[in-house]
């Protein structure tokens, strides 16, 4: 594991002087480091271990998006270097404008109090925004969830990891990489089409948005356990809401997280919209 093997102090790439791991997960760590290069300006690095998915194409064709999404503005945190290769160690890093704050499972996780979970709709209602200019676009970013929601401490909301992105003439993709157990995005968030390798759309961003806002108001996703759990659960059963939610709320996340693309929500903003005006009307406690 790369948290094994990266010490604060450290040389990065004769670049960066590490100061600590703030982040880790399936495609590496998220780090943060002094760039000696830059005056010593604070930045994020995320480090992938030498038997990631990032190939030389891969590397080409996420640079290339990036180049796109850099222009569409604030809300999405890339890195506009691009992902690089370091042939002496064999890691792929990517470097990225350092904010300091939390991500969203930090923000709500901390908190018990209902209010706290309706600012995390708040956030999100932020999010949604992004991912229609990303979808207007024609790119997809294919991992939303709360992990990959930063909340700054100015209040600045921006999506993260952008190394599952793909436009929709790219796909269909399977869910299940050829790594056996890796996966294109997180199980809990993955739309049916997804795991039934069906062509996406950026539907697939929606009802992911759909599962972290359910995650956000009722503390677990709709289907959880095994990963065979999981997609038995996206694919066959009905999403269950607890006895808190009232009728239009089950309505709403029975649009978000229909099982057939086509029935859900034409943007994310109007998702937001409508869950927004169902909590209003019978607010949580």
């Amino acid at each position: 594991k790369l948290t094994g093997i990266l010490r604060s102090g450290e040389l990065l790439f004769g670049r960066f002087r590490l100061l600590e791991i703030v982040g880790q997960g399936g495609g590496g760590v998220v780090a943060t480091a002094r760039d000696e290069w830059t005056n010593d300006a604070v930045v994020a690095l995320k480090i992938s271990p030498p038997d990631s998915v990032f190939t030389a194409n891969s590397r080409t064709y996420l640079n290339e998006l990036y180049r796109h999404v850099v222009q569409l503005g604030e809300g999405m945190l890339l890195c506009p270097q691009g992902i690089k290769f370091d042939e002496s160690s064999g890691l792929t890093y990517a470097i990225m404008q350092y904010v300091d704050g939390v991500t969203l499972t930090e923000f709500v996780d901390v908190q018990s109090d209902p209010i706290v979970r309706l600012l995390g709709l708040h956030v999100i209602s932020k999010v949604a925004v992004s991912l229609d200019r990303l979808h207007a676009a024609g790119i997809m970013h294919c991992d939303i969830k709360p992990d990959n929601i930063l909340v700054g401490i100015g209040g600045g909301v921006h999506i993260i990891d952008f190394s599952s992105a793909r436009r929709p003439e790219d796909v269909p993709f399977a869910a299940e990489r050829p790594s056996p157990g890796k996966f294109y995005g997180t199980p809990a968030y993955l739309a049916p089409e997804i795991w039934r390798k069906h062509p996406c759309s950026a539907a697939i961003d929606q009802y992911a948005l759909a599962v972290t806002a359910y995650r956000m108001l009722f503390g677990h996703t709709p289907f959880s356990g095994k990963i065979s759990e999981i997609r038995n659960g996206a694919l066959y059963e009905s999403v269950e809401l607890p006895s808190a939610a009232n009728l239009e709320m089950c309505k709403v996340f029975g649009k978000g997280l229909a099982k057939d693309p086509a029935n859900r929500y034409l943007s994310c903003q109007a998702f937001v919209r409508d869950l927004m005006r169902s909590v209003s009307a019978s607010p949580l406690t």
